[in-house]
C-alpha cells in the first residue's frame, strides 16, 4: 500500500467539507459518480485491444474518438473523419480541407483544429458526413494542439504561448485572452479553472484561467528533456519530455505544483493521455507505452505496443484512446483494462524456436538442445531428446518428428513421448531453414534459395527447384502445389509432381508464412478453401494476415486484411479464434467472424516467432521466454 501524499489529502479532505456544508440542507447525500468495476473473471476480450482502425495514406498528425466517429489530422490533406460504428468495416466518410492541420478534439456538434498558421478552425461534424469548416479564429503565430473544455478552446501556439478562443458561437470564435509563455508551447491540458502547458525547454507552465481574458501563471515545473506532451487527471499531470521520458507532477495544489515520478521511455515521449489512473504514451517510432499511475511516485510500465505502430499523438475519451500513426491511420482501442491477460509461461529457461501439434502434446524445438514433449492440460514435460545443432523447426507426421538441426533433418520416432528415439538423418548439402514431409517424401528449403524434394531414407536421387531472385523463409504443401511466401513481396506455387513453376502471384509484402485452409462456406463444411499469407512488412507499413481465394491460380484474388500491430511472421487457427505471432512486438489474439475476417480481442507483450493451434488454446514459441499457452475461453486474470 503506499503512503498517502498529506497536502493532497488535506486538500481533498477540506473539498469534500465544503461540498457537504454546501449541501447540507439537501436531503439526499452527495455520491460521486462512480465507474462500475471491471468483470471479477474478464473474458480475454475485456483487455487492451484494437477497436477500429480508420485507414489513410495520410501521415497523421493528430487523432481523436467521440461516439461512432474517428477523427484524423493530417496535416496539408486536412481534418479526416471515419466511421467506425462497424469496426470490421471501418470507412472515411468526410475529408475537410484545412491547410496545416495539426490537432483536433471534438466535443458535441463541433470539433476543433489547430491549423498551424491558420489559427484555430472550427468544423460542424453534427452530420460527419457533411462536415464542413463554420468557424475560424485567427492569431499570430503557429497553433499547434488545442484541449477544448465547455465553451472555450486552449490553444497551444509554439509562438505566442497560451490562447484561449470563446467557441460558444461557433460561427464567430473570439480570442479570450493569451499567456505569454517563456518557452514554446507545444500541448495543452486543461481542468478549469486551471490549464497545463507543455513549453517545451521551459518544462511545465500552470496557468489560472478562471479569468479567461487575464491568465496568468501561478507555477512553473521545471523539468528534464523536452515538454512536447501533457495530460491530466485529477490534478495529476503526466508531462512526456521527448527523450528524458515520462514525468507526473502532483498538481492538487496548482501553486505548489511539483514532479513526484517519472518513467524512462525506450524512444521519444512525445504525447500523454490519461484512461483513470493509466497514461498512454506515443513515441514516435517507439510506439505506445502503458503506465500505471495509481502510485504516481513510482509509475509502472504494464505494457508496451511497438513494432508497426508509429505515433505521434495519443487522446482518450472515456475507456477508448485515440492514436495517430503514422503509417497506419487513426486505431482506437479500448483501455478499460489496460494490461493484458496473464498467459500461462512453461519451459521458461529454454530457446522455443518452434511449435507443433502432435494430438493432444506439443512438440517443441529448443534451439540449444534439442526436441521436447509437452503435455499442455497437465503443464508438464513428458519427454526429451538432445540433437546436435540449433534446432530451428520441426514437422511431425504419423508419430515422427523431423527436425530442422543445422545442415540436416533429424528424424526423431515419437512413438513413446516419453522416450524419443533417434533413428536416422536426411541429409542437405546446405543449411536448411524449413522442412515438410509428404508420404515418404520430405522438401526442404534450404538457405540458398533450393526447394529440395528427397526421399526421407535417402534412397533415389532428390530434384530440385531453384529461385535464385527469392527467398523463401517457410513452405507449405497443398497438392497440387508447393506454396512458397516470399520476402520480396510474391507467393509462388511450385508443381510438386514436376517441380516447376506454376505462376507468382503478388501479394501485400514480405510473405513470411502460407497457410492453405478449407473452411465452412454457405455450401457447408469445408466449402470454402481460403490461403492466409502472413505479411511482416505491407507496403503501406503495416503488417498482418491477408485471406485469398487461389481458386484461379494465375489471377488470385484479395479477399480481406487482418491488420495487427507488429511485425507479423506466423499465423495459427482455431474454430473461433486466430492467432498472429509479431516476433519481438509480441502477439495478438483475434476473433474470427462468420465471414473469415477477424476483430482483435486481446494483446500479448511476450515475444511470438511461431503458433500452433490445439483445439481452441494457442502455443506460442517465445523464444527465450519459453513456450507459452494461451486459452481464449479461459478466466483470466489482469497482472
Amino acid at each position: 500500500m503506499r503512503a498517502p501524499r498529506s497536502a493532497r489529502d488535506l486538500v481533498a479532505t477540506a473539498v469534500l467539507l465544503a461540498a457537504a456544508l454546501v449541501a447540507c440542507e439537501d436531503a439526499a447525500p452527495l455520491i460521486a459518480p462512480m465507474k462500475p468495476p471491471p468483470p471479477a473473471c474478464p473474458a480475454i476480450d475485456d483487455f487492451l485491444h484494437t477497436v477500429a482502425i480508420g485507414r489513410t495514406s495520410a501521415r497523421m498528425l493528430g487523432a481523436d474518438v467521440a461516439g461512432d466517429v474517428a477523427y484524423g489530422a493530417a496535416g496539408p490533406d486536412g481534418l479526416l473523419l471515419f466511421d467506425i460504428s462497424d469496426p470490421a468495416r471501418v470507412s472515411p466518410v468526410a475529408t475537410v480541407p484545412i491547410a496545416d492541420a495539426r490537432a483536433v478534439d471534438a466535443d458535441g456538434a463541433i470539433a476543433s483544429v489547430a491549423a498551424g498558421d491558420g489559427g484555430l478552425v472550427l468544423v460542424d461534424v453534427s452530420n460527419p458526413a457533411g462536415a464542413f469548416v463554420v468557424g475560424t479564429a485567427s492569431f499570430p503565430g503557429c497553433a499547434v494542439a488545442v484541449a477544448v473544455a465547455g465553451a472555450r478552446a486552449y490553444v497551444a501556439n509554439d509562438a505566442i504561448g497560451l490562447v484561449i478562443v470563446d467557441i460558444s458561437n461557433p460561427a464567430a470564435p473570439a480570442v479570450l485572452g493569451i499567456d505569454n509563455t517563456p518557452g514554446q508551447a507545444a500541448a495543452v491540458a486543461v481542468e478549469e479553472p486551471v490549464a497545463y502547458v507543455a513549453d517545451q525547454l521551459a518544462g511545465l507552465r500552470v496557468v489560472n484561467v478562471s479569468d479567461p481574458a487575464h491568465p496568468f501563471a501561478v507555477k512553473t515545473v521545471p523539468l528534464p528533456g523536452v515538454a512536447r506532451g501533457v495530460a491530466a487527471h485529477a490534478g495529476l499531470v503526466a508531462v512526456a519530455a521527448r527523450d528524458a521520458g515520462l514525468h507526473i507532477v502532483d498538481a492538487t495544489v496548482p501553486a505548489f505544483a511539483h514532479a513526484v515520478g517519472s518513467l524512462a521511455t525506450p524512444l521519444n515521449a512525445l504525447s500523454a493521455a490519461f484512461v483513470d489512473n493509466t497514461v498512454f504514451v506515443a513515441e514516435g517510432t517507439g510506439g505506445l507505452d502503458v503506465v500505471d499511475v495509481s502510485d504516481p511516485t513510482l509509475p509502472r510500465r504494464v505494457q508496451r505496443i511497438g513494432g508497426t505502430v508509429i505515433t505521434w499523438h495519443v487522446s482518450a475519451d472515456g475507456d477508448r484512446v485515440a492514436i495517430a500513426d503514422d503509417q497506419g491511420g487513426v486505431r482506437v482501442m479500448d483501455a478499460a483494462i489496460p494490461a493484458s491477460p496473464a498467459a500461462d509461461r512453461v519451459l521458461t529457461t529454454s530457446d522455443v524456436r518452434s511449435v507443433t501439434t502432435w494430438g493432444d502434446l506439443l512438440v517443441v524445438s529448443d534451439a540449444p538442445f534439442g526436441v521436447r514433449v509437452f503435455d499442455p492440460s497437465a503443464r508438464a514435460e513428458v519427454g526429451s531428446l538432445a540433437l546436435n545443432g540449433e534446432v530451428t523447426d520441426a514437422v511431425v507426421v504419423d508419430s515422427v518428428a523431423y527436425v530442422v538441426a543445422g545442415h540436416a533433418v533429424r528424424i526423431v520416432d515419437l512413438h513413446d513421448p516419453a522416450a524419443p528415439v533417434l533413428t536416422g538423418t536426411v541429409p542437405s548439402s546446405s543449411s536448411v531453414d524449413a522442412v515438410t514431409v509428404l508420404g515418404q517424401l520430405a522438401y526442404l528449403l534450404s538457405s540458398d534459395g533450393f526447394l529440395v524434394e528427397r526421399r526421407v531414407d535417402g534412397s533415389g536421387i532428390p530434384r530440385s527447384y531453384s529461385a535464385s531472385d527469392a527467398y523463401f523463409p517457410s513452405l507449405m504443401i497443398a497438392d497440387p502445389y508447393v506454396y512458397l511466401p516470399d520476402r520480396r513481396g510474391n507467393v509462388w506455387l511450385v508443381i510438386r509432381a514436376s517441380m516447376r513453376l506454376a505462376n507468382i502471384a503478388p501479394v501485400g509484402g514480405s510473405a513470411e508464412r502460407v497457410e492453405v485452409r478449407a473452411e465452412d462456406g454457405p455450401f457447408g463444411p469445408g466449402s470454402v478453401t481460403r490461403t492466409y499469407v502472413t505479411i511482416s512488412g505491407l507496403a503501406n507499413g503495416q503488417a498482418g494476415v491477408e485471406a485469398y481465394d487461389f481458386t484461379n491460380i494465375f489471377f488470385p484474388s484479395l479477399l480481406f486484411t487482418v491488420p495487427c500491430l507488429g511485425n507479423a511472421v506466423d499465423a495459427a487457427f482455431s474454430d473461433t479464434h486466430m492467432l498472429i505471432a509479431e516476433g519481438d512486438d509480441g502477439f495478438e489474439v483475434f476473433a474470427r467472424n462468420s465471414d473469415g475476417t477477424a476483430r482483435p480481442v486481446g494483446y500479448f507483450p511476450e515475444p511470438a516467432f511461431r503458433a500452433a493451434a490445439l483445439g481452441e488454446r494457442f502455443a506460442v514459441a517465445a523464444g527465450t521466454s519459453g513456450l507459452v499457452l494461451v486459452d481464449p475461453a479461459a478466466c483470466f486474470s489482469a497482472r
